[in-house]
Formats: structure tokens, C-alpha cells, sequence
């Protein structure tokens, strides 16, 4: 789920690609619009809750977009640093 700030509803998508600065998601509804803030987590299978925010960067097409991440937590950071070996 991607949660868009403001009023508005959250979204279902499908997480493409992630990094420590960003990440690439994908979805058959709405896509946010660049400069839109929101929020997104998911939970990995050793039970971390990894939670990160940024902004939209680019929209691309077949329902794609880029959130350029500002802020992650420690659970966050730990697991995508496993997935880069960093």
C-alpha cells in the first residue's frame, strides 16, 4: 500500500524496485502525480516493518512511477542494505 499525505485513499501497488534513495512501483489504479508526498511500507519475511516517505519523481507509462525517498527507518535501511550488500 502507498499512502498518499493529505486527504485522499491509499493505493494498492506493486513495489518494482527499490534502493536506499528510491523506488520503483507499479499499479493498475491511480498513479500519483510527480510531486505528490507519500509513505508506503511492507513487512519482510523476518517480521522487520520497514517504513519510508518521499516524493513523486517521474510518472512513467503502463501505470509506473518513482518516489524519490527522503526519509526511511532503521528496519528500512537494514533490509534494503542486505538486498545492495551494503
Amino acid at each position: 500500500m502507498i499512502h498518499p499525505e493529505g486527504p485522499g485513499e491509499s493505493h494498492t501497488v506493486e513495489l518494482v524496485d527499490i534502493a536506499m534513495r528510491g523506488a520503483r512501483f507499479r499499479t493498475a489504479g491511480r498513479v500519483l502525480p510527480v510531486d505528490q508526498r507519500a509513505s508506503f511500507g511492507f513487512v519482510t519475511a523476518g517480521q522487520m516493518t520497514c517504513v519510508a516517505t518521499g516524493r513523486v519523481l517521474r510518472v512513467a507509462g503502463g501505470g509506473e512511477f518513482v518516489l524519490a525517498l527522503e526519509r526511511a527507518n532503521p528496519a528500512f535501511q537494514s533490509f534494503v542494505g542486505s538486498l545492495t550488500g551494503g
